[in-house]
């Protein structure tokens, strides 16, 4: 694992350099650090938050469009196997638990492709699926970025959905990207880890290269410095999920 100290810009390894640019003194040396917000500040972020977060889960949005309407075949790329039963905390159990329901529900069919771990299999995968009669298919992992990209030339008819990134597309392209506000938490994180640090630093450990990673810890850092202006954000990077 590598360390590093936050930054708003990117938190990338080996460095370290405090969020304000200015070196924080150590806790309790007279005149250099900020006072702490009240708690009755903070507690008012976190309710703040905290509707944030069940209106986003409340909200809806219209349908894109006919042909997107008229799809009943979804396929789902999932990067790891089915998982045993009872397991409820996995990433590929919510997945597939949703694309479950979902399909009950709108009285489509949903059809899987399981143990697909990288780019080079993320593309038969996706025929497999398309032979099959899909028409959406949902990349269920950031690691499948730029196969999705590939995916998108070679299937024109197919719309491509993938769960983070940083891929760019017109208004006509059958490709987008979802994710869910983690951020939001992230922020609520970062205001109770700063809140309970009597030394004035605060750590995180992140996992991998990958857009929602920043944004988690960028949000994590902002809470943190809305307790404690001069926190300090120690990283240490796994490297994987």
């Amino acid at each position: 694992m590598s360390q590093g100290v936050a930054n708003f810009g990117t938190a990338l390894p080996h460095q370290d350099f405090p969020m304000n640019h200015q070196t924080a003194s150590a806790p309790g040396t007279p005149g250099t650090r900020h006072a702490r917000r009240p708690v009755r500040a903070v507690r008012a972020a976190v309710v703040l938050a905290a509707f944030a977060l069940a209106a986003a889960a409340c909200g809806t949005s219209d349908d894109d469009d006919a042909d997107a309407a008229a799809c009943d075949t979804v396929g789902y790329v999932m990067y790891g196997a089915e998982s045993s039963p009872g397991n409820d905390s996995d990433w590929d159990t919510l997945i597939h638990t949703a694309a479950v329901a979902t399909a009950e529900s709108t009285g489509t069919e949903a059809l899987f492709e399981r143990n697909v771990a990288g780019g080079t299999l993320f593309l038969p995968a996706v025929d497999r699926l398309v032979d099959q009669g899909a028409c959406i298919v949902f990349a269920t992992s950031a690691d499948y970025i730029f196969a999705v990209d590939e995916a998108a030339e070679r299937r024109p008819d197919v719309r491509f959905l993938n769960a983070g990134g940083f891929n760019e597309w017109s208004d006509d392209s059958p490709f987008g990207v979802y994710d869910a506000r983690m951020y939001e938490a992230r922020f609520l994180h970062g205001v109770i880890a700063a809140g309970n640090s009597p030394s004035g630093t605060v750590g995180y450990v992140a996992s991998t290269d990958a857009p929602e990673v920043y944004r988690g810890l960028n949000f994590f850092a902002l809470g943190a410095r809305f307790v404690d202006p001069d926190v300090r954000v120690l990283v240490e990077w796994t490297g994987d999920w």
